[in-house]
């Protein structure tokens, strides 16, 4: 059975348990016809967030370990056309006050060679650029609407280029193989629910390394604790990476809060503790996705989709982590 086949019938295994309803696009089907050679083929598996911790793990601080290869890593860059598309205008993120922002010149050195620019196209917006990031040698997270950038409608292509720097793509790219995001998303677009997981058609993570994930429980968990955004802004030039950090200004449940700049393009970049002692190094706790919009802290900071301890699970149990 594959990767890809068994994540399937294991998901499907849940939902039905769980009592939630499962949607397939795009998975093999005898009524299918089969996709062409050259086509691209992915699955995307909607299901609403459901999962729960356990009253053991309620409240808690779970973790999964960062990878921080031992050796440095070789590269072999290929180059771009510097054409990917424009950020999804539906979602601006903000510069709040004078540009903080600084650009990562050595985008081959770890945690930054973890992140990587996503091009996608969509049947409604055309192309268009998001972030993504690493947490396992074939996966990463990003802003739900880098899947769906709008209401039930997937992206039909997605690329995921790790390290990139201008022009040069140091670790070539990778697509997509299948991909996950709430149905609260999808269907109602939900910004609390704004995230995604996509497993890609590569192992680009056991050279470059991945990020570590952690959730905590409480709602003002996270509040004052260090965070940095990184990622790839369109309103700089083509390609380049650049990133912020000072603190979480306010926590809910469901989402934090901070004053870093940020712009369109930057969508699905981690928002991350730079050095974590329980993940052995730097630490995923959101899913950038939001700039300043709407009232209470939505109309101060940006801010970014929470991984809360039930989806904490859920990303586990989709991207197959260990989380032990």
């Amino acid at each position: 059975m594959s990767r890809s086949t068994k994540r399937v019938a294991v998901i499907a295994a849940l939902a039905l348990l769980a009592g939630l309803a499962l949607v397939s696009n795009g998975s093999p089907a005898a009524s299918q016809a089969p996709a062409a050679p050259d086509a691209p083929t992915w699955e995307a598996i909607t299901l609403p967030e459901g999962y729960a911790p356990t009253a053991a793990e309620a409240g808690q601080s779970l973790v999964n370990r960062a990878y921080v290869p031992s050796a440095e890593v070789a590269t072999t860059p290929e180059s771009n056309d510097g054409e990917a598309g424009d950020p999804l205008e539906a979602f601006s993120e903000s510069v709040i006050g004078a540009d903080g922002r600084v650009q990562v010149n050595t985008t081959t050195t770890y945690p930054s060679r973890a992140i990587g620019q996503i091009e996608g196209t969509d049947n409604i917006t055309g192309s268009y650029i998001c972030t993504g990031w690493l947490i396992d040698a074939d996966s990463i997270l990003t802003a739900g609407h880098c899947l769906y950038p709008s209401a039930n409608n997937p992206t039909t292509t997605l690329e995921f280029f790790p390290g990139r720097n201008g022009a040069s793509d140091p670790y070539g790219s990778c697509d997509i193989d299948s991909g996950f995001a709430p149905q609260e998303w999808i269907v109602n677009q939900n910004e609390y629910n704004d995230f995604a997981i996509v497993n890609l058609d590569c192992t680009v993570g056991t050279t470059v390394g991945w990020f570590g994930i952690f959730s905590v429980g409480g709602q003002t968990a996270l509040r004052h604790v260090p965070v940095r955004v990184q990622g790839y802004p369109g309103d700089k030039p083509f390609g380049t990476m650049w990133g912020m950090g000072d603190r979480v200004e306010t926590s809910q449940k469901k989402m934090v809060f901070y004053d870093l700049d940020t712009a369109g393009g930057q969508s699905g970049s981690p928002a991350y503790q730079p050095q974590r002692a329980a993940c052995g190094g730097p630490c995923g706790m959101a899913i950038h996705a939001y700039g300043v919009h709407g009232s209470g802290p939505h109309g101060l900071y940006n801010h970014a989709p929470r991984i809360t301890n039930p989806r904490f699970g859920l990303i586990c149990d989709v991207a197959e982590l260990p989380c032990a």
